[in-house]
């Protein structure tokens, strides 16, 4: 009789284990669902707002001719901005990166600052990173206030410059506007807390 009461024990015993080892099962399975179900679900929706974002840059530039070749000095009509063509409002960034080359082919230095200069648009600020950034969101359809609208080959430049050819290249990063998303676009989820960055980054969060 004891025998009996005691195989009846063990096996609800081996029954209740065997319960509590399938929910737990059960439980770290759905959990895993759960957790990819939400991935998946965040990679979706970033990925259409970041597809349905179509920023296009309108330049406007007059470049040097044979008849009035690039001098020292001189000053080219170059009208820059970024106009929303999508229905999703976004802030910008512009990475602007001038390219010069001699009338012999050579290559020559062209950093803005100091072979170039723009007169840049009081809309936008120069962050530490080299990007130009515009201080204002751009709704559907609209467009920015220009970044700049010319700009002039320095005065103290070498006799290589003469003639030379410039190509001014102009890139830009368009984010969904929002509190959160230019910080983890641009800056890997950092705050800035000193510097151009810093004004940037509390004009933005104030719009």
């Amino acid at each position: 009789m004891e025998n009996k009461q005691q195989k009846k024990s063990l096996k609800v015993t081996c029954l209740f284990y065997s319960f509590f080892v399938s929910i737990l099962i059960l439980g770290i399975w759905g959990a895993k669902v759960v957790y990819a179900s939400l991935i998946s679900a965040d990679h979706v929706v970033n990925d259409f707002q970041v597809s349905d974002l179509k920023g296009t840059i309108k330049e406007d530039f007059v470049p040097p001719t044979n008849d009035n070749p690039m001098k020292p000095g001189m000053s080219y009509p170059k009208k820059v901005a970024i106009n929303n063509t999508s229905t999703t409002p976004f802030y910008v960034r512009v990475l602007v990166t001038p390219e010069i080359q001699s009338a012999d082919g050579t290559l020559l230095t062209g950093n803005i600052g100091k072979e170039v200069s723009i007169d840049l648009g009081e809309d936008w600020l120069l962050g530490e990173d080299g990007y130009y950034y515009y201080l204002g969101k751009v709704g559907k359809g609209q467009t920015t206030s220009p970044l700049f609208t010319q700009v002039t080959l320095a005065d103290n430049v070498d006799e290589a410059y003469t003639g030379a050819v410039m190509q001014i290249h102009v890139k830009s990063e368009t984010i969904i506007a929002g509190k959160k998303q230019y910080r983890e676009a641009w800056w890997d989820g950092s705050i800035p807390n000193t510097g151009v960055l810093q004004k940037i980054d509390t004009k933005l969060q104030n719009l």
